[in-house]
């Protein structure tokens, strides 16, 4: 296989473009050459110039001038030289001649050329195969009897008729195997859409499940916070309360150590009453008071119960029960622990004879 040169821009030499034909086509490389330059003559005038993407001229002849366009005809008669057995090795431009191998020819153009140049090729061998005979070339003369007569052209007007039908049938073929990829490229875009539809779902469906349950603890939360706030303003109002039940204890303790400080006045007053020994004109031996009270009664009666016939013999009376005593004879409430009231402990210790000398005997009334 000869080395194919592809220069820059995918463009290949002309003088290789037949080489490459051996190796790579099935056709015979004249027979191809030959349909190739009928190719070239339908698809324009000989006299159009190709364009420059097309093909181009890098070298030129000298006598010539500078290198120039080169001609459909002139590229086709290249070719056709060729089919005959008789290949050049230059080739005409707009400005003049200039050497094969300096024309360079867009690859992907001359590879449709050729494709089109074998299915035309085929058809006339196939209209051969078929016993059709020759079809005479368009403007050829009859040729002589027993003269071998050549192939038919693909470029003939029959061969051309059925290779157009052909490439209309190929056309719907490939309009409809479109048709069926755009169908089932539509049917896989509607699958994915559905798949996606659902995928979106579920993911709404998510995170309609995450607003609920963030809406719920939001709530929650709200309702934490008054909750909250509803505490906080029962222990301001506790404190409060504590505040205002200290402030009522307090001044009750100041009320009643008050009271207490009073009473004891009044009853050191009594004790100094009773240490002063005035005798009673009424009971005789005792005290005299220019007045009785409930209190001043209940302490003589206790200080006669315990104190008048106690002697250092006996068992000495415990303020406790004096107080008691004194309390019960008063009227007054005991307090929580049990112990007599306040008053009734002053009351027992007013009469109570430790600071002074007790009484030798029972008929000894001093206190």
């Amino acid at each position: 296989m000869p080395e194919q040169t592809i220069t820059p821009f995918g463009r290949i030499r002309i003088t290789q473009v037949i080489e490459t034909w051996a190796a790579e086509s099935p056709l015979n490389p004249r027979l191809l050459a030959s349909e190739l330059a009928g190719v070239l003559r339908t698809i324009g005038p000989e006299s159009q110039p190709l364009a420059g993407d097309v093909a181009t001229v890098t070298l030129f002849d000298p006598s010539g001038g500078s290198g120039g366009l080169v001609l459909l005809g002139s590229l086709a008669s290249y070719f056709e030289s060729y089919s005959i057995g008789a290949p050049v090795a230059t080739i005409e431009t707009t400005n003049g001649t200039a050497h094969a191998g300096a024309v360079l020819i867009a690859l992907n153009w001359i590879r449709r050329l050729e494709v089109e140049a074998e299915g035309r090729a085929k058809i006339a061998a196939g209209l051969v195969l078929a016993g059709l005979g020759a079809v005479p070339s368009s403007g050829s003369s009859a040729q002589p009897a027993g003269r071998h007569q050549p192939p038919p052209s693909g470029s003939d007007p029959e061969c051309l008729e059925i290779r157009e039908s052909q490439q209309r049938r190929e056309g719907e073929v490939s309009a409809a195997e479109q048709l069926d990829a755009e169908r089932t490229a539509r049917n896989q875009s509607e699958q994915e859409a559905s798949r996606l539809r659902a995928k979106l779902e579920a993911i709404e469906a998510l995170l309609h499940k995450e607003r609920e349950s963030i809406e719920g603890l939001r709530r929650e939360l709200n309702e934490s916070e008054r909750a909250r706030g509803r505490l906080a303003e029962q222990l301001i109002e506790a404190e409060q309360e504590a505040q205002e039940a200290k402030q009522k204890t307090d001044e009750a303790a100041a009320s009643a150590a008050a009271a207490f400080s009073h009473l004891e006045g009044q009853l050191n007053h009594v004790a100094s009453l009773f240490s002063g020994r005035q005798a009673t004109p009424a009971q005789g031996a005792g005290l005299s008071f220019p007045y009785a009270t409930k209190e001043l009664e209940a302490m003589r009666a206790a200080v006669a119960t315990y104190w008048e016939s106690y002697t250092p013999d006996k068992r000495q009376p415990t303020q406790k029960e004096i107080a008691l005593t004194l309390g019960e004879m008063l009227g007054w409430p005991q307090q929580g622990n049990g112990d007599a009231a306040r008053k009734a402990i002053a009351l027992a210790s007013a009469i109570n004879p430790n600071a002074r000398q007790m009484p030798d005997s029972a008929g000894d009334s001093s206190a």
